[in-house]
């Protein structure tokens, strides 16, 4: 009883079991230290004298992530002393550790010197090692009532994606007596991913352990620079691994020397389902965290809500995990405990609306996102954390105002770089590189993704950035972003991404290289280009009931491989046309069908590129999706139109 008692307060904290150990350690007996310390120190000699894990005992693993301040004195001391005297020995086919009979006294006295000094570490008494490293004197550890970790959760910074979860995770972990600490890297001071001087901050802060969140597959590097000054690094990620290939065409995949890699995506990994989202991956790794600390999992079930925003808004497949992980997250939202999020939808007036993954992506997700952009994530973060209501109201307020700010700032930007694209289209490039030095980094992605709707083209847009230049490129289907980026990345510092979106940094005198290299190897064809409409049915719409669309909303939540069903109506009259929004370009249309029915549509779009097209034109055809307005509690039914064209009498 002793042995696991003691065992336990190791592995789960000692603040855990200090009501039964305070009484019990002093009367337990000495050998029961010396069992411990002889566990502890024969798992380490196992592992560094290269016996296979397989004879290894797994909960000396489990001590090994746990309790570093531990590891660190058998590692500097008692270890070091111990593998020097034990052997490995095959014995009936095992391999196991065998001390030779003169070395029998000395293994004895580290023994039991080490579990002298672990007594005192669980009662909390101050010790003393001192370490065979030359370079390291006398320390003194305390094991505190913290125990456990002192670590950083590293964050992804596309703050829409993944901060809203990222911060909650924290305070999870904070909850169960880890010691953790969060940073979320600013896109312009700090650049994309982890990278060097962010470990030296890590270290600096007393940091042992970097955890990542939604990156740090393709940071091998920063990783290895983190492991060869001690910490513990642990990726959880869902970008697509990078890979090298050989002579033969072979691909092998390149991952960072982490001490654990957590992505589905990469071949070893036997996971049911590998599209999830960033925080889909972290969701379930702190699944297994809480099973492992044999905590009560349902405690997790309040990030359901943070999770749907960040599946929603990283655009990942809505099937399967993905789907069920929104469904249910949206059922939540509105009976969330988190101040901040309740300020945020209180502030759009989504408290009294049924809200579907429409608003998550395009009216909850852009705000928290803007913050990341113009500011500092951190900004959204702490939205999130906030414990007072007004400061949470007042925080979400200024995260409207910011994303109001982004979309004006974006409006701008995609009137210069069409100009751009039109002339590299008319030249003949097939994926379309665009270089706008004055955009502000963090809504390049933005660009390229309104680009690559407009033209349907791939579309990279870059702009300067402290070290050269950097930027983000939107794809289209059949055209794997991040594989072609892998053909010439000799022009990158830096990149990753996925098949439709990807980021990267480059030197500017490589930016001619890199529109010339990727537009070289592009493959595709004219046909690729042409913009392709699909629709359910072709339905005018007079049959659209308010039955109908409750119907409809069985299917929901829609997005990426679950697409809203998309409905056609052919030659539809104008009646009139309202424009509103504060950069005009939310467009209400009256219409009325050939038997008489009247209803409104609604066309988000600049206001002059709608006239230009419209022209003198009275009748419109256009796909649509059918919704309920609810305006001061009337209802009423309405299209939104996703494609048109104008047609004569």
């Amino acid at each position: 009883q002793g042995v696991t008692l003691i065992q336990r307060a190791i592995y789960e904290g000692i603040d855990k079991y200090k009501p039964i150990l305070d009484p019990y350690l002093e009367r337990l007996p000495v050998k029961v230290f010396h069992y411990v310390a002889s566990y502890m120190l024969k798992g380490y000699a196992m592992e560094n004298n290269n016996i296979p894990e397989k004879f290894r005992a797994s909960s000396y693993n489990s001590l090994k992530q746990r309790i570093p301040m531990l590891l660190d004195i058998i590692s500097h001391s008692y270890g070091k002393a111990y593998c020097q005297i034990a052997n490995p020995v095959q014995i009936n086919g095992e391999v196991n550790l065998g001390i030779d009979p003169e070395n029998k006294e000395k293994s004895r006295n580290i023994i039991h010197s080490f579990g002298e000094k672990l007594k005192k570490l669980l009662l909390g008494e101050q010790i003393e090692v001192t370490f065979c490293d030359p370079e390291k004197t006398k320390q003194q550890y305390v094991f505190d009532e913290q125990n456990k970790l002192t670590f950083v959760l590293f964050g992804i910074i596309y703050a829409s994606r993944c901060n809203n979860f990222h911060g909650n995770v924290a305070a999870r972990m904070n909850s169960i007596n880890a010691n953790v600490d969060t940073y979320i890297p600013d896109r312009v001071k700090d650049g994309y991913g982890m990278h060097e001087q962010l470990i030296d901050k890590a270290l600096e802060d007393g940091i042992d352990t970097i955890l990542t969140c939604d990156n740090g597959i393709a940071a091998a590097d920063a990783v290895a620079y983190g492991k060869e000054h001690g910490l513990t690094m642990i990726i959880t990620d869902h970008h697509d691994v990078p890979f090298d290939t050989d002579e033969a065409g072979m691909r092998k995949e390149v991952l960072p020397p982490a001490d654990v890699v957590i992505n589905p995506k990469q071949e070893a990994c036997n996971y049911p389902y590998p599209l999830l989202c960033g925080a889909g991956v972290a969701f379930q790794f702190m699944r297994a965290f809480y099973q492992a600390m044999e905590e009560d999992e349902s405690q997790l079930e309040e990030l359901l809500s943070m999770l749907a925003i960040a599946t929603v808004c990283d655009v990942v497949d809505l099937t399967g995990e993905n789907r069920i992980f929104v469904k249910e997250g949206l059922r939540r939202i509105k009976d969330t405990q988190n101040i901040g999020l309740k300020a945020l939808l209180n502030v759009h007036d989504l408290m009294d609306k049924q809200i579907q993954s429409y608003a998550l992506g395009f009216i909850v997700g852009p705000c928290i996102n803007a913050s990341g952009r113009l500011e500092s994530a951190e900004k959204a973060l702490n939205l999130f954390l906030e414990e007072d209501e007004e400061k949470a109201k007042q925080t979400a307020e200024e995260l409207k105002e910011l994303n109001d700010l982004r979309k004006t700032m974006t409006e701008n930007g995609v009137k210069e770089a069409l100009g751009q694209a039109f002339e590299y289209e008319a030249k003949g490039d097939k994926v379309l590189v665009l270089y706008l030095p004055e955009c502000h980094e963090s809504i390049a992605g933005i660009i390229a993704g309104r680009i690559k709707d407009r033209l349907n083209h791939p579309a990279f847009v870059l702009t300067d950035a402290k070290e050269g230049i950097k930027g983000s490129g939107r794809s289209i289907e059949g055209y794997s972003m991040f594989e072609e980026m892998m053909k010439v990345k000799e022009v990158f510092t830096k990149f990753g991404g996925h098949p439709m979106a990807a980021g990267c940094s480059l030197k500017k005198e490589k930016l001619q290289e890199f529109r010339k290299k990727i537009n070289e190897n592009c493959t595709l064809e004219k046909k690729d280009f042409a913009k392709k409409v699909q629709i359910d049915i072709d339905m005018p719409v007079d049959y659209i009931t308010m039955d109908l669309i409750y119907q409809l909303s069985v299917l929901e939540p829609f997005g990426k491989e679950n697409k809203k069903p998309l409905f056609a109506h052919r030659k539809l009259k104008v009646e009139r046309v309202n424009v509103f929004g504060k950069n005009r370009n939310v467009i209400k249309l009256a219409l009325k069908s050939g038997q008489g029915t009247r209803i409104d549509g609604m066309i988000f779009e600049d206001e002059d590129e709608f006239r230009e097209k419209m022209g003198t034109s009275k009748y419109i055809t256009c796909t649509y999706y059918p919704v309920i307005n609810e305006y001061q509690g009337y209802k009423s039914l309405q299209i939104n139109i996703q494609n048109y064209f104008f047609v004569e009498e």
